[in-house]
């Protein structure tokens, strides 16, 4: 269906320089080439460059700032991977794959800084913290319920695309009072 939109869309670029040609005077078109000796207009333009200028599903290539990249990798690094995680001792099974999709990833997260007013490091430095708050959180969570609550973490594409960051903005990085107490319990202990 989308190759026969394209043929569709070819075909009138091909009739339009067809047009030009005849306008003109000048040019030809040999197998599906089109020759242009238009001074204002030199190009050749084959069927098949036509559709390699269009991307292709799943090669995303984001052209970004080395420091928005740079802030990117710190974000990718830091995300969990996967829904399973081991906290205070206790482990949580999952299977849920949180991290694919890079380039997009990147792609996403630049539009965001780029959006934002503020300065690149002070913009990534918030969305990291609102997504360690939240990590910690569903951590924390998970622990006091002994259910998995990672297994409801959005994948990291869905987290920049619909900004789940946003909630997060702001709040700080949560206690954990079992923890606490186990620290403070021990240290009367001596």
């Amino acid at each position: 269906m989308a190759k026969q939109i394209l043929e569709e869309q070819y075909n009138e670029v091909v009739k339009y320089i067809q047009s030009i040609l005849k306008e003109r005077g000048k040019g030809y078109i040999d197998r599906g080439t089109v020759m242009l000796d238009i001074i204002d207009l030199p190009q050749i333009c084959t069927y098949q460059s036509y559709l390699g200028s269009i991307p292709k599903k799943g090669k995303v290539k984001a052209k970004v700032l080395p420091e928005v990249e740079s802030a990117f990798e710190k974000f990718w690094v830091e995300y969990p991977s996967t829904s399973k995680f081991e906290y205070n001792g206790k482990k949580f099974m999952g299977e849920r794959v949180l991290k694919a999709n890079k380039q997009v990833c990147l792609k996403l997260y630049s539009d965001i800084l780029n959006s934002w007013t503020r300065k690149i490091t002070e913009s990534s430095e918030s969305i990291l913290k609102a997504m360690k708050v939240q990590v910690q959180t569903i951590k924390i969570e998970s622990y006091k319920t002994g259910q998995n609550r990672m297994q409801y973490m959005s994948s990291i594409e869905v987290y920049l695309r619909q900004k789940k960051y946003e909630a997060w903005l702001g709040e700080e990085m949560p206690v954990d009072e079992t923890v606490t107490k186990k620290v403070y319990q021990n240290s009367t202990d001596m």
